[in-house]
């Protein structure tokens, strides 16, 4: 079960991620007003993986601590992950400071819904380098014990 918390970490993880980019857009567009529901779940979400996040974070750090957690996590994904990680963290300030700097009017969810697509990215990228780096130390345990 632990080798897959964080795939059912991460799947949870991409739902919300589809789920913010849609509320997101539609506030972007000016067609939706959140309601305190979704607004409560997106963010309590953001948070519950953020803390999942650091506990893989710490989990891959101490399976392999010669390796930086940053290098074991780029090198377990697919270059978009990264990508798009990086990207959703830079939306993210730009955002918010726009949010901010134009005092924009309606709901002020929308400099929030970006650091919702941040953490939520954050969140598959790092289950996913964690679920695959227990598998491959699952796979060379498994080969050292048949020799």
């Amino acid at each position: 079960m632990t080798q897959n918390k964080p795939l059912i970490v991460g799947t949870i993880s991409a739902v919300l991620l589809l789920a913010s980019l849609t509320v997101h857009i539609l506030i972007f567009k000016g067609e939706y007003t959140v309601s305190g529901f979704v607004d409560i779940v997106l963010t309590t979400g953001m948070v519950v993986a953020w803390l999942m996040t650091s506990k893989f974070i710490k989990e891959l750090n101490r399976a392999q601590p010669d390796v930086h957690p940053i290098r074991l996590m780029t090198q377990n994904v697919p270059a978009v992950v990264t990508f798009l990680t990086a990207f959703f963290m830079l939306y993210a300030v730009i955002n918010m400071g726009m949010m901010i700097r134009t005092n924009w009017q309606g709901t002020n969810i929308r400099g929030v819904s970006g650091f919702w697509l941040f953490f939520y990215m954050l969140t598959v990228m790092v289950s996913w380098a964690r679920w695959k780096q227990s598998r491959q130390l699952s796979r060379s345990q498994n080969s050292q014990e048949r020799l």
